[in-house]
């Protein structure tokens, strides 16, 4: 049973800024969550969006730490390292941005991406990032996240190949809402407690038999 996202109001619909945000969100600068190729991908992005910009959340993007010398290193510019900021001001972010990258090379789930697409704002994410494809399904694309290029591939793609994002972003609100809503998921526990207390009766019955 996956985890329960909290939909934004029906009427709520995000646009895409004027100007292009990259928003990421990654707790712990570890080498699993690879951010290192997330800020090379948004270096490369900007050669063709010279204006992007990218709000870094989590404790991986505190200021004067590991990011901070990383693009200090690599001469990225326009990264707003926010650091670890309120959840709803992580959600905020994320409704207010052109799309959200996510670089792990592995994930159990990856809350962030339904996060973010329930608010219809289309992820870029591994293909093969543990139970990352399933999570994002269409509702953006999967790309090799050990190819910087291929990140800021499709970074740009999704921002310039005509009805691309506007497709994404409604598949990916369909794709939250029927699988991930809390509805959805307490019914799913319901489901399985049944069948569990069917099992029991079946274990007990066969036991007094």
């Amino acid at each position: 049973v996956p985890n329960p996202v909290q939909l934004p109001e029906r009427n709520f619909r995000a646009l895409p800024p004027p100007t292009p945000v990259v928003s990421v969100v990654v707790n712990g600068w570890d080498p699993r969550k690879n951010s290192p190729a997330a800020l090379l991908a948004f270096r490369e992005f900007q050669r063709q969006h010279p204006e992007a910009r990218l709000w870094a959340m989590g404790t991986a993007f505190e200021p004067g730490k590991e990011a901070a010398a990383f693009c200090r290193e690599n001469d990225i510019p326009n990264v707003d390292l926010l650091g670890p900021i309120p959840h709803a001001e992580v959600l905020a972010r994320i409704a207010r941005s052109s799309l959200v990258l996510h670089t792990s090379l592995e994930e159990s789930f990856g809350m962030v991406l339904a996060e973010a697409m329930s608010y219809g704002v289309p992820v870029v994410a591994g293909k093969a990032s543990g139970a990352v494809p399933w999570v994002v399904g269409a509702g953006g694309l999967l790309v090799d996240v050990t190819s910087v290029g291929e990140i800021a591939a499709a970074l740009h793609r999704l921002l310039t190949e005509p009805g691309l994002y506007d497709r994404l972003s409604e598949v990916a609100v369909r794709n939250v809402e029927s699988r991930f809503s809390i509805q959805k998921i307490a019914d799913d526990y319901l489901t399985l407690y049944k069948l569990g207390e069917r099992k029991k009766e079946k274990g007990e019955k066969a036991l007094a038999e």
